[in-house]
Parts: C-alpha cells; structure tokens; sequence
C-alpha cells in the first residue's frame, strides 16, 4: 500500500508503478462530507497489515482502475458497504452480487452503523452536486 485517498480510492504500487485504485460498486463520503474521515480511516484499518489482491474490472473516466480489491481473501468492497463506511453505488454497480451489497447497505442501515447514525446521511453523488 502506498496511501489512501478516501474511503473508496487508494494508491498502490503495480508492476513497479505507483496506480490509483477506485473500489467497484461502492461510494463513500467525501472528505469533507460528514463520516469522510471515518470511512478513509475504515479502509486504512481492513488493509493496513493485510495481503491485498487487486482484481480490476474497468478504468473510470479518471484513468484509475475499478476494481475489487481483497484483503486476505476477504472482499473490502462488500466489508465497507456491510459496516456503514459505504452506499452501493447504484449507477455503475450492474453486477448480480450486487443485489446482495444493497441487502447488507440495508441492514448497515437498519443498525444505523457508521454514516447510518445520521438520519439524513446524504449518498456523495448529491452532494457533490
């Protein structure tokens, strides 16, 4: 690992290139959006100290890779979105697993765990309009 952008995008070093990585079919606050820095220390937390794979799916418009990325073994997508650090991102994630991400974000919510503990928790894609 070499840093962490926010909670959704991190910087890794890949064949000797320092890339950044954008996680697939999740969005998190932004910075300076309420719970940013909770999710941004939340992904540094499940990946600090971990053997991260990296599967890309896409590049964005931004040239980073979309991908999945894994900490030993363990789908880091799926853990920000189940512990309330992360929206499905509803527009770009089409894939049938999916469907089970909006599950767990409805039960993150239900606890009102992490970001859920604002009743008016504003998904990042309206508020960065």
């Amino acid at each position: 690992m070499v840093g962490y952008m926010d909670g959704d995008t991190i910087k890794v070093v890949r064949n000797g290139k320092e890339e950044k990585i954008r996680l697939y079919g999740i969005d998190t606050p932004e910075k300076n959006q309420a719970y940013g820095q909770a999710a941004t220390a939340a992904i540094k937390q499940i990946l600090t100290g971990r053997d991260i794979k990296i599967k890309t799916l896409d590049h964005d418009r931004y040239g980073r890779a979309v991908a999945m990325v894994y900490a030993d073994g363990k789908n880091v997508n799926e853990i920000m979105v189940k512990g309330g650090y992360a929206w499905v991102y509803r527009k770009y994630c089409k894939n049938a697993f999916c469907n089970d991400w909006l599950q767990h974000e409805k039960k993150a919510k239900q606890s009102r765990r992490a970001l859920w503990q604002d009743g008016n928790a504003q998904p990042p894609w309206e508020w960065r309009k």
